[in-house]
């Protein structure tokens, strides 16, 4: 009777807890990041969880705790060290600090996203996809605005595969760089394959205002419309478009007024809003 009565309360422990996991998931994929967390954190021994780890890093980085997402990487990593196979080369682990980095990277903190990098090359060593490794590059540089070595790794990505959202970013690159005829030649590539990189749309346009206004007008038109009809910048860069090179300023007044709406901080889009006023009196 005992025996079964230990049996009959390790079950419904057992399903209480499938219960919660159940249930975070449903809240995460319903986009109730806190109470995905409320509901993991139930479950005895989570952080001694691979799995459970992992969904709280996610969960973290979705409501922008970096710091906190940077605790379940460190636990996972601190696992990994009990984990036989793992002292040596290990993609597994690898794998943690790329998605640590990524993390970092999200909160703007570059050089510890940099440093993880370069732990997960040496972890993962010969194991690791050397094209996915420079793809990770390639994004990290992009983000944190190192330019030069953005188009170099994002140049050596595409010569495996170039995607149309690849063309948007190098294009985009090279538009930092000040290089506007790599940029038209790549941000022409990514409009043709319709990217879905908005800044690849609002840089073209920029680059082709002043000999193709119209044209430029509905790269804009075609972020709000079709990618994100809350993208400022688009409205801004119509706004820019109108002022400097239609010379309508109040339909340029019209446009920064969109873009302020959705972004009341952007404060170089009210300099060029209060020029246009005076420019329509």
């Amino acid at each position: 009777v005992l025996f079964r009565s230990k049996q009959r309360e390790k079950a419904e422990k057992e399903m209480a807890e499938y219960e919660n996991i159940r249930a975070a998931s449903s809240a995460a994929k319903a986009g109730q990041y806190q109470e995905a967390l409320q509901k993991i954190g139930d479950v005895q021994g989570g952080d001694r969880d691979i799995n459970i780890l992992k969904f709280k890093a996610r969960q973290h980085q979705r409501l922008g705790q970096y710091d906190l997402a940077g605790e379940d990487y460190n636990k996972l990593l601190t696992l990994a060290k009990d984990v036989p196979g793992t002292v040596g080369l290990s993609s597994a682990v690898a794998q943690i600090y790329v998605l640590r980095s990524r993390a970092w990277q999200s909160a703007g903190k570059f050089d510890l996203a940099e440093a993880d990098m370069n732990e997960a090359v040496k972890k993962g060593g010969p194991y690791m996809d050397a094209y996915l490794v420079h793809v990770e590059w390639a994004e990290l540089y992009f983000n944190a605005g190192n330019w030069p070595k953005a188009a170099d790794e994002l140049t050596t990505v595409m010569q495996r595969f170039a995607g149309a959202d690849r063309y948007a970013k190098r294009g985009f690159v090279y538009f930092a760089l000040g290089d506007q005829e790599k940029a038209k030649a790549d941000l022409d590539q990514a409009i043709a394959g319709k990217t879905k990189y908005a800044p690849g749309w609002t840089t073209h346009a920029l680059l082709i205002a002043a000999s193709q206004p119209q044209a430029a007008l509905d790269d804009c038109d075609y972020v709000i419309k079709t990618l994100d009809p809350k993208d400022a910048w688009a409205h801004a860069v119509k706004g820019t478009i109108y002022l400097t090179n239609l010379k309508q300023p109040a339909k340029a007044v019209e446009e920064f007024d969109a873009a302020l709406q959705i972004n009341p901080q952007l404060k170089d889009v009210a300099d060029l809003r209060a020029q246009a006023v005076q420019g329509a009196k």
